[in-house]
C-alpha cells in the first residue's frame, strides 16, 4: 500500500488560512527546531513548523499534515518581519520615564544619548550570539500562530539546543491560553541580571587595567610630535594595509586604495587618524605606534587615536560610565515591564544579557574614553572641510559624529567599505526613527557614501534619507575592474570549483560534509580546490576527500578567482560578492544555527543559497544545465577607475 506523504504548503502574501481550513478547525502544532526528531508521532499534528536542516524526507503517516519550512517563511515574509523588529526597537526607545523618553533619559551630554550605543540600537547580528536571528524566528512563529485565528489548541516544541526559546514560548502559550508541551530537556532560565552586572563591572575594570598597562608599555616607543595641518581627515582602523611598505614610510591602505593617490594629485592635505584593533598584523599598541612613527618620517600626518588618555579624561569617562549605570537601573525595569505586559512574544529573555553588557561591560567604558580622545584631537586641529570614516555602524562612529560636530568641523561622510547585507541590522532603523526630533539625539553623517546600487537600494528600503546617500566607487573592490567578466561556461572542459574556507570551523565542517554526501555529479564533471582563510588555519587533512581529489589553492583570492567557474562558501563570506561580480556561479551554504539568510547576494540571480545536501545537488544540476546570464558591469559595485563619483563628492563639499 502506498504511503501518504505530507502536504507541503507554499506560504504566500495572502496567507495560508485556506490551507489550514482543509484540516481540523482546532489545530495541534509541532515546532521542530532540532535534528533529533525521528521518533515523533507526526500523524498526531495538523501543522508542522520546522527549521532548515531538520529532515522530513521520507516521513509518511496515515493522515496528511501541513508542513511549513520556517526558513522559507522568514525569507518570504522578510520585509514585514524586519520592519516589525525595527519598529519594536524604536518603540522601546520612546518608552516614558516620567516626562522623558528612554532615549532622553540616557543622554550623557548635549546631543548625545547612550541609547544609540546600546545593544538594542546597535543590532550587531554577528556579535550577539544569535539574539537577532532567534528574535526573528520567534516573531515568525508568532506570525504563523496569529494567522490561525485563535484555532490553536496545543503547541509542541522540540528544541534541545536552545532552552531560552522553550522558556519564551511557554510563557507566550500560557498568556494566550494555548496548551504548551515541550518534548525536550526544558529547564527554567534564571533571572541572572545581578550576576551579569557584577560580571561586567569586574570585567570592565580588568580590561581598563590592561588598557592602561599596554598604553604605558607603548611609551617605550616615543610618540612623534605630529601637527595635523591638513584640511581633509580620513579615519579608519589600523588593519588592512601593507605593513612592509608602512615601515618604509609608505601608507598603502586596502580601505582607501586609489583614493589616496587621487587626493594627493588633487593637492588635498590629508590627516590620517587610526583606531587600534588587535589583529594578526598589528598585535599591540607598541607595534601600532612604531608603524605610525615610521609613516610620519616622510612628512605624512598619521595619529593613533587610542593612546593613553589624560587623567582628566579618565575621570570624566568614569563619571559618565557610573552615571549610565545609575540611569539604567530605572530604564531596565521599564523595558522589562513593558514587554511583559503585552500578549505578544516577549523577547526580553533573549536581549537581557546583551543589554546589560552594553551598559556595564568593558566596551561601554572604553568607548567613553575614546569619546574624550576624539574631543581632544578635534579641539586642537583647524576646522576640517570634510571627514571621511570607514563605517560598519559601530558605537565609536556615533561618538565620532558627535565630537566632530561639537568641535565645529564641517561635513562628515561615512563609507561602508564592504557589503551591506539585507539582514545586517546594524545599518537599518525603523522608518519612524529617521523622523525623530533633534531632542532624541539621533545623528547621521552628512552623507553615506555607498559603493554601488545594491547597497543603496538596501538602505533606501529601510527609509534611509535619500538626500544623504551618494554613490561612489567601491574602493576595496577596484581590482575587480581589471578582471574580464565571464559570459558563459564551456561544458567541454573540466569545470573548476573553489571552496573558500570560513573563519568558523563549524561551518567549514558542514560545507565539506555536504560536499561529501553525494558524488553523482561532482566527481565526474568538477575539479575541486580549497582556499584556506587568511586569518584561520584549520590544518585539516583534505586528502581524506580523495574521491574528489581536492587540491589546495595557495594564491591570494584576488589572483585566483578568475580561474574558477564555481565558488562554494558560507553565507557570511564576502568572497561570494567578488566571485559573483566577475561572473562566477556562487553556491553559499546557509548557517544552520541561524534562521536568517546572511548572504550578501540574497535576492539575486546567478547564485544559490542552500541549506542541505539535497538543495546543494539541485544547485549543482541547475548550474550544469543552465548558462549564466550576462550581468551588468556595475550592477553591484561602481568600479570606475578614474574615481569620477569620488571627485564629484569632494567637489560639492
Amino acid at each position: 500500500m502506498k504511503q501518504k506523504k505530507y502536504k507541503v504548503v507554499k506560504i504566500t502574501n495572502i496567507g495560508f488560512k485556506n490551507a489550514i481550513e482543509l484540516q481540523a478547525l482546532i489545530m495541534k502544532i509541532l515546532i521542530a527546531l532540532d535534528k533529533d526528531i525521528q521518533n515523533i508521532n507526526w500523524h498526531y499534528y495538523d501543522l508542522v513548523i520546522y527549521n532548515k536542516g531538520v529532515s522530513v524526507e521520507g516521513k509518511s503517516e496515515s493522515r496528511s499534515s501541513i508542513i511549513i519550512n520556517l526558513r522559507s517563511y522568514v525569507d518570504e515574509k522578510s520585509d514585514r518581519l524586519k520592519s516589525n523588529y525595527l519598529s519594536w526597537i524604536h518603540d522601546l526607545g520612546l518608552l516614558k520615564i516620567g516626562n522623558l523618553s528612554v532615549i532622553e533619559y540616557l543622554t550623557i551630554r548635549k546631543d548625545l544619548s547612550f541609547w544609540w550605543m546600546s545593544s538594542f540600537s546597535q543590532k550587531n547580528i554577528f556579535a550577539n550570539n544569535n539574539v537577532i536571528s532567534d528574535s526573528i524566528l520567534l516573531l515568525a512563529i508568532e506570525d504563523i500562530i496569529d494567522e490561525l485565528n485563535s484555532k490553536c489548541e496545543s503547541l509542541t516544541l522540540i528544541s534541545k539546543s536552545n532552552p531560552k526559546l522553550n522558556y519564551i514560548l511557554k510563557k507566550y502559550c500560557r498568556t494566550n491560553g494555548i496548551n504548551y508541551i515541550c518534548e525536550s530537556n526544558h529547564w527554567k532560565i534564571a533571572d541572572n541580571i545581578f550576576l551579569y552586572k557584577i560580571k561586567y563591572v569586574l570585567l570592565s575594570f580588568m580590561i581598563f587595567g590592561v588598557f592602561v598597562v599596554r598604553r604605558l608599555w607603548s611609551f617605550r616607543e616615543p610618540i612623534s610630535n605630529v601637527a595635523l595641518t591638513g584640511n581633509v581627515t580620513l579615519i579608519d582602523v589600523l588593519v588592512h594595509f601593507d605593513i612592509k611598505k608602512a615601515f618604509s614610510g609608505e601608507y598603502e591602505s586596502y580601505y582607501w586604495t586609489k583614493l589616496l593617490p587621487f587626493l594627493n594629485v588633487k593637492k588635498y592635505k590629508i590627516n590620517h587618524l587610526h583606531l587600534f584593533y588587535k589583529s594578526k598584523g598589528v598585535k599591540s599598541v607598541l607595534f601600532a605606534q612604531r608603524i605610525i612613527n615610521n609613516l610620519n618620517i616622510k612628512s605624512q600626518k598619521h595619529l593613533l587615536i587610542d593612546k593613553l588618555p589624560t587623567m582628566r579624561n579618565i575621570i570624566s569617562a568614569f563619571k559618565l560610565y557610573v552615571e549610565n549605570i545609575k540611569r539604567s537601573k530605572r530604564v531596565t525595569p521599564i523595558i522589562k515591564e513593558y514587554l511583559a505586559q503585552k500578549d505578544k512574544i516577549n523577547l526580553w529573555e533573549l536581549h537581557k544579557q546583551s543589554w546589560i553588557e552594553s551598559i556595564y561591560g568593558p566596551n561601554s567604558l572604553m568607548e567613553l574614553i575614546r569619546l574624550h580622545n576624539f574631543d581632544e584631537i578635534f579641539a586642537r586641529i583647524k576646522c576640517q572641510a570634510i571627514g571621511v570614516y570607514i563605517s560598519e555602524n559601530q558605537p565609536w562612529e556615533y561618538l565620532l559624529i558627535n565630537s566632530w560636530k561639537r568641535n565645529g568641523h564641517q561635513k562628515i561622510v561615512s563609507v561602508p567599505h564592504a557589503v551591506i547585507r539585507y539582514w545586517d541590522m546594524r545599518y537599518y532603523y525603523s522608518y519612524n526613527t529617521y523622523k525623530l526630533e533633534s531632542k532624541y539625539c539621533f545623528q547621521l553623517p552628512d552623507f553615506c557614501a555607498v559603493n554601488g546600487p545594491y547597497a543603496k537600494n538596501n538602505l533606501l528600503s529601510s527609509g534611509y534619507p535619500v538626500e544623504k546617500i551618494v554613490e561612489v566607487e567601491a574602493l576595496r573592490y577596484m581590482y575587480l575592474s581589471k578582471i574580464k567578466e565571464k559570459s558563459h561556461i564551456c561544458i567541454n572542459k573540466s569545470l573548476k570549483a573553489l571552496i573558500c574556507e570560513d573563519i568558523d570551523p563549524i561551518e567549514n565542517d558542514r560545507i565539506l560534509k555536504i560536499l561529501g554526501t553525494h558524488d553523482k555529479y561532482k566527481c565526474e564533471l568538477i575539479e575541486f580546490f580549497y582556499k584556506e582563510h587568511p586569518a584561520f588555519r584549520s590544518h585539516r587533512n583534505y586528502k581524506n576527500f580523495a574521491k574528489f581529489n581536492i587540491k589546495i589553492e595557495n594564491r591570494i583570492i584576488s589572483d585566483c578567482l578568475q580561474d574558477y567557474d564555481l565558488i562554494i562558501c558560507s553565507d557570511k563570506s564576502t568572497i561570494a560578492v567578488e566571485a559573483f561580480v566577475i561572473g562566477n556561479y556562487v553556491i553559499q551554504v546557509l548557517n544552520q544555527r541561524s534562521i536568517l539568510n546572511l548572504s550578501p547576494l540574497r535576492g539575486l540571480e546567478g547564485c544559490a543559497s542552500v541549506g542541505d545536501e539535497f538543495e546543494f545537488d539541485k544547485a549543482i544540476i541547475h548550474y550544469l544545465n543552465n548558462k549564466p546570464q550576462q550581468r551588468l558591469s556595475n550592477f553591484y559595485f561602481n568600479k570606475s577607475v578614474n574615481l569620477k563619483r569620488w571627485s564629484l563628492l569632494f567637489a560639492q563639499i
